[in-house]
């Protein structure tokens, strides 16, 4: 921001540019500035999304990576493994498992069968 306020301030001081221009231009500068600020921070915010969604720390993989079915599988496992289940129109039943969406940020290939 002082690259683009210096030049203008000397512009201002040498008079090729009056004080209410300056003033004008500067809070153009400073718009543009937060503006970019505020994109800066969405992107930091996605690449931190994709960090934890690679890492450890996805809720899907930590829920179901190290899972083992049990031989008799209780009421408390259910709840654990899945978030709710829909029944269509009476037609088929869908079963939502918890963290999908933890699960489809990652790469579909690797959920292929060979």
């Amino acid at each position: 921001m002082k690259k683009r306020n210096l030049p203008l301030y000397n512009s201002m001081k040498a008079g090729d540019i009056s004080e209410d221009e300056y003033a004008m231009q500067r809070v153009i500068n400073i718009e543009e500035f937060e503006e970019c600020d505020e994109q800066l921070q969405r992107y930091l915010e996605q690449i931190q999304d994709v960090e934890k969604c690679f890492s450890k720390d996805n809720l899907w993989i930590k829920t179901f990576s190290e899972m083992t079915v049990p031989e008799e599988i209780t009421r408390k496992h259910v709840r654990a493994w899945i978030e709710r289940v829909e029944c269509v129109r009476y037609e088929k039943i869908e079963v939502r498992f918890k963290y999908e969406d933890w699960k489809e940020r990652l790469p579909q290939e690797w959920f292929e069968e060979d």
